[in-house]
């Protein structure tokens, strides 16, 4: 089994520096305190009282994004999204989790399945129209051809919207 070493495990002192750190929350966190010391009412109020299982509550990170992310799996609780902020209303958003963002993103998607289902829909009631024609044609009609031309035309119509 491989023994893991420490990051400054083979190190000369004085002659080698161990990596600087440049990543992680606690590193950007001094960053973003500088940057935001006082906050509004309003950018407060976009926050959750806490965070995380009920049994272990965690205080919130006003310089991160507001938002309750999910964890997966058996028993996920939630927990404060680990982006910064800086969007949204009062700057207490990360990009992906604003909500205007949000609210734009899902109305074009639910315009785009109205659109796919509206011309599913109209072939649905076109194919009906056709049953209805033909049925009416084998009972007798003044005029099949006519009938029947309409009921094509209609027909391909449809078809075209659901391409």
């Amino acid at each position: 089994m491989l023994a893991l070493r420490p990051p400054t495990a083979g190190l000369i002192p004085g002659r080698h520096k161990p990596p600087p750190v440049t990543g992680g929350r606690a590193f950007h966190q001094g960053e973003l305190e500088l940057r935001m010391t006082e906050h509004t009412a309003e950018f407060l109020a976009q926050y959750r009282k806490e965070y995380g299982p009920g049994y272990r509550p965690v205080a919130p990170d006003h310089n991160f994004c507001a938002y309750s992310v999910y964890g997966t799996g058996r028993g996920a609780s939630s927990y404060q999204c680990t982006r910064k902020n800086g969007s949204g209303p009062h700057g207490a958003w990360c990009k992906q989790h604003d909500p205007d963002a949000r609210k734009a993103k899902s109305d074009a998607r639910a315009e785009k399945w109205r659109e796919e289902y509206d011309a599913k829909d109209r072939l649905r009631k076109a194919t009906e129209a056709l049953q209805l024609a033909l049925s009416t044609i084998a009972n007798g009609c003044d005029d099949p051809q006519g009938l029947a031309a309409d009921v094509m035309a209609e027909l391909n119509a449809a078809r075209e919207a659901v391409k």
